[in-house]
């Protein structure tokens, strides 16, 4: 028996259908088994015999019947109606509202398609299913008896198609999320080893270029060329750096701290960065212990307010704020790699230009930028999404033109009772001294630099080319071993294990760790110096660590 319009019963049961309907979709069901319970519960509850979800093909002239129930075996997935004027879908993507056919025969608005006539349909009612910048589709409901629909059918037809169109967009959204974040792991590994090859490179180029100048008199006619490339290779260094952020293969030296004590501490810095024009605004609330690199932080978070900076040109607010946060399964879904716990959020909220859904999707990219040609390589917010990534957190980003941008940084909390910043130890008294060093290193030109940096500056060098060789060595007895200076990238074992190999054979000899490039976190309190360095930043480390 049909429902009277405007029947109570009738409105209470569509009302039933779209929360049901509604919670599905909250619950992250797929769009295809949402759409197939969707025509079930719809020809259902108006008692008519057939019900369709049709998608509308991207070519805009073509809908493709997605999901249904009454039609003929096959049709679902194969059967096409026209997206103009020859069929009532068409028409409503027209009308952009729900359409009612009472009498098929006395249609004039358009005409009914060959699935509609091979079904003998009379009546019917259908809705547009919304999607993102154009409709991705239709609902409609169809009956072979004559009968009228009310305007709360009306209603209902659009709320079910409203419904799916919200579970298709989120899947969407999804998808084009995880193959963005599939897209920048591929890209940052291959950036991780690029970096990691002209790092060794840049560190020969460098300390080369260094050595050269150190021989060269001030007039010299090659002195000009030397410092050029000593210029350009430190450059590089700094691009290189940031490849390495962006790929995870960094050297992390985590340490406790409150992250909002942490960005308390930096305001004086991000006020100077910031300039006149632009008022800064830093909240904390609750304590937000993590467990991070303070350096690498530190990278992210001047960053993030430099982009703030030239995104608001004419002045603005920029409003830092550190929190915790219980993040739910919602909430890891809209985060590349985040995984549902607690976190420390530092939110970077400015009221700039803003930016539109395509230029977000890109941001993370390596070399995108929309800054004006020599005012950015691109790599910033690379950076940035790498660090936090090699952390263990995950990065968000909220944003429209003209409604500023809003970064959101999730870090992993660290055990109770981390409540201050960190504090940057410093080098200690440097005094020169004789002192014989284990070096060890894989690559044979860097190898040689730091063999003859070192005994230039008067230390005595037992070389290696890897972990095997150094044991061998350092198990030889003989004279002192005051110093293992080792990469923390070796064939075999590692630079750490090897550390803790040579620490039961020569337990007073302090350890230097050397990399540009690795996947590794170092112990607390670890020495380490990044490639490329300069001969004389090796021999101030060196003499620093003897000297402690």
């Amino acid at each position: 028996m049909i429902a009277s319009a405007g029947d109570p019963a009738l409105l209470a049961r569509q009302l039933a259908v779209l929360a049901e309907l509604g919670q599905q979709a909250l619950l992250g069901v797929d769009p295809d088994t949402l759409m197939q319970k969707a025509v079930a519960l719809v020809a259902e509850t108006l008692d008519v015999e057939y019900c369709k979800v049709l998608e509308l093909l991207p070519d805009g002239d073509e809908l493709r019947l997605r999901a249904g129930v009454g039609w003929r075996e096959g049709s679902v997935g194969r059967a096409t109606v026209g997206a103009g004027t020859d069929s009532q879908a068409g028409y409503t993507l027209i009308a952009k509202e729900p359409v009612i056919v009472e009498a098929a025969e006395r249609e004039t608005r358009f005409e009914l398609p060959p699935l509609l006539l091979e079904h003998h349909v009379v009546s019917g009612i259908s809705a547009v299913i919304p999607g993102r910048g154009r409709a991705w589709g239709v609902l409609g409901a169809h009956t072979a008896r004559r009968r009228p629909f009310a305007e709360s059918d009306g209603r209902f037809v659009q709320g079910v198609a409203n419904v799916i169109g919200a579970t298709v967009m989120a899947a969407r959204r999804s998808d084009d999320e995880l193959a963005q974040a599939e897209n920048l792991e591929a890209v940052g590994r291959l950036a991780g080893g690029i970096a990691h090859d002209f790092n060794n490179l840049l560190t020969v180029i460098g300390g080369r270029s260094d050595l050269l100048l150190q021989r060269l008199a001030p007039d010299s006619p090659g002195r000009r060329d030397a410092e050029l490339i000593q210029a350009a290779s430190r450059r590089a260094a700094r691009l290189t750096h940031q490849l390495l952020a962006f790929g995870r293969r960094q050297v992390l030296m985590p340490k406790a701290f409150d992250l909002g004590v942490f960005v308390a501490g930096l305001e004086p810095t991000l006020r100077r960065l910031l300039g006149q024009g632009i008022e800064l605004v830093v909240a904390t609330a609750a304590p937000a212990p993590v467990r991070a690199d303070p350096g690498q932080l530190e990278q992210v978070v001047v960053s993030l307010v430099t982009n703030a900076r030239d995104a608001m040109p004419g002045g603005g607010r920029l409003t830092l704020q550190a929190a915790g946060v219980e993040a739910d399964e919602a909430l890891a879904r809209r985060h590349a790699g985040l995984q549902p716990g607690s976190y420390a959020v530092l939110t970077v909220r400015d009221t700039g230009s803003g930016m539109d859904a395509r230029t977000q999707a890109r941001i993370f990219e390596p070399f995108f930028t929309t800054k004006d040609h020599g005012r950015g390589t691109g790599l910033g917010l690379a950076m940035v999404y790498g660090i936090v990534r090699q952390s263990g957190g995950g990065i968000g980003v909220d944003s429209a033109p003209g409604r500023g941008t809003t970064f959101s940084i999730y870090l992993p909390l660290a055990e109770a009772g981390a409540g201050r910043a960190p504090d940057v130890p410093g080098a200690g008294t440097v005094v020169p001294g004789a002192a014989t060093i284990l070096l060890v290193e894989d690559d044979d030109d860097v190898r040689a630099l730091t063999r003859e940096t070192l005994t230039r500056g008067g230390y005595r060098v037992l070389e290696a080319p890897d972990a095997e060789a150094a044991l061998r060595v350092a198990a030889g007895g003989g004279e002192a071993i005051h110093l293992l200076l080792t990469d923390v990238v070796l064939p075999g074992l590692n630079g750490p294990q090897l550390a803790e190999r040579v620490a039961a054979l020569r337990p007073a000899a302090r350890v230097l760790f050397v990399s540009g490039y690795t996947d590794q976190t170092l112990e607390p309190g670890a020495a380490f110096l990044t490639k490329p360095f300069e001969p004389d930043e090796l021999l101030r480390r060196v003499r620093a660590l003897l000297a402690s």
